[in-house]
């Protein structure tokens, strides 16, 4: 049996992943803001550690020596001086306020209503040229 092609399955693939492109970048960026990428980041160190120093010494050593501090690698060093960096950087330069109300000057005046003489319309009385039509009587 000869397959048709199916055009708008390339369209409902697509409707299908631009929500979960727009689900991932938006935890990337939330997971950024709230600083997830340093403690990824010092995970992974702490598991090359532990991976690293385990073939020399015994696991229970390898564990004990990854998290006492006092024997960090490279990449906790990175990671710690990633964490200063940005501690201190917020509270050095604060964000500008923009302030749009502070210029804004109203000048409000009130005055007494103006009362013009009512003026009395003569009444027009509109008659009926030779060509008009008769008006209809009146109903009950």
């Amino acid at each position: 049996m000869v397959r048709l092609l199916d055009t708008a399955r390339p369209a409902r693939l697509a409707l299908g992943i631009v929500p979960r492109v727009v689900r991932c970048i938006a935890v990337l960026l939330l997971s950024l803001s709230l600083g997830l990428h340093w403690t990824v980041m010092q995970s992974v160190a702490w598991a090359g550690m532990i991976v690293t120093r385990s073939q020399s010494e015994s696991l229970s050593t390898a564990i004990r020596t990854t998290f006492d501090g006092q024997h960090p690698c490279t990449l906790c060093k990175v990671v710690a001086a990633g964490k200063a960096a940005e501690q201190r950087a917020p509270s050095t330069d604060p964000a500008p306020r923009l302030d749009l109300c502070a210029e804004l000057s109203v000048e409000v005046s009130i005055r007494a209503p103006v009362l013009e003489p009512l003026v009395r319309a003569e009444a027009t009385v509109f008659s009926r040229g030779p060509d008009s039509p008769v008006p209809p009587p009146p109903c009950c």
